[in-house]
């Protein structure tokens, strides 16, 4: 996945010369894929907390799950369908531009959940590339949308349509946990070789974002195995790599192999995440107000 910073900016950019109404909005929309499916797995990554595993919220990534999360959001807007289409605007953005990284064979984007398992990606670049500088550039961006948004948004939150939303939360905590076995017998990202791999020996297999735990051999650790990776090129200690490549009597021998962002990433995304309520709030706005009704009382003081 991109950073948050990318998808924030790379929504603003999309959604500004259109509309300057309600832009927080749809830039909830681009982020929301990522926060129910990839922030518990990178808790788990990051502080090895004990919840479920990931392949369990990999259905809170895909269009079916974003218009479900997003019909639940807009139940509490004073206008529901703008709303929804904004957030779902934002989401399949987001999908689509995480379609665009580069990815190994059997990883991708479950476009057609719970329908289909096949994953599409298009593969079109790298972080390795000019992905770095669209990070910049969309920080900028994100930058210039809190100095040049608009100070009214038409479409406002409260509680309301509480009949409605009980039942809708409680079908979109239910799908999940209901379609993870469809998971595994599809073996989406590799599941099945992450806690299996004798069932794949000779066999060609990948993994992405695998954690190096030691370098003399290169060993990377992937749920609660750990492989071998047989290659001359040199890693250090906690650097995140994907492998693509053969497997055989616990050894992975590369076709393709390369290092990749990993907890840089994470950091980069929770800059983006810390942006996001100055984007959604107008923080200026309520200091303007604060001082404006601070005035009388000082200047009853000076009196």
């Amino acid at each position: 996945m991109p950073d948050w910073i990318t998808h924030l900016g790379g929504g603003y950019l999309l959604y500004r010369p259109i509309s300057r109404k309600d832009i927080r909005v749809l830039l909830l929309g681009t982020i929301l894929p990522d926060v129910f499916s990839r922030v518990p797995a990178l808790l788990d990554d990051v502080f090895h907390l004990p919840l479920p595993q990931y392949y369990q919220f990999g259905a809170l990534h895909t269009p079916f799950m974003l218009l479900l999360l997003a019909a639940f959001i807009a139940l509490f807007s004073t206008d529901f369908f703008r709303c929804l289409g904004l957030i779902l605007g934002g989401g399949i953005f987001h999908i689509l531009l995480d379609m665009t990284q580069t990815k190994f064979a059997g990883f991708g984007q479950l476009l057609f959940y719970p329908l289909s398992y096949k994953t599409y990606q298009l593969n079109l670049f790298s972080y390795k590339g000019w992905g770095y500088y669209l990070m910049v550039a969309a920080f900028f961006v994100l930058l210039l949308s809190y100095v040049n948004k608009p100070r009214i948004n038409p479409v406002t939150f409260r509680l309301q349509r509480i009949g409605w939303a009980v039942p809708l939360l409680s079908l979109i905590l239910l799908l999940p946990y209901v379609t993870w076995k469809q998971f595994w017998q599809h073996n989406v990202g590799y599941i099945v070789f992450r806690y299996y791999p004798e069932r794949f020996e000779n066999q060609e297999v990948a993994l992405h974002f695998s954690r190096v735990v030691s370098t003399k051999p290169l060993i990377i650790e992937e749920g609660d195995n750990r492989f071998e990776v047989v290659t001359d090129q040199k890693f250090k200690l906690d650097d995140w790599i994907s492998v693509n490549g053969k497997y055989r009597q616990g050894k992975l021998y590369p076709i393709q192999i390369r290092r990749e962002l990993g907890r840089a990433k994470i950091w980069i995304s929770l800059v983006g995440l810390l942006l996001f309520p100055f984007i959604w709030f107008d923080f200026p706005g309520w200091w303007a107000a604060f001082r404006q009704r601070a005035k009388p009382g000082q200047e009853a003081g000076f009196l």
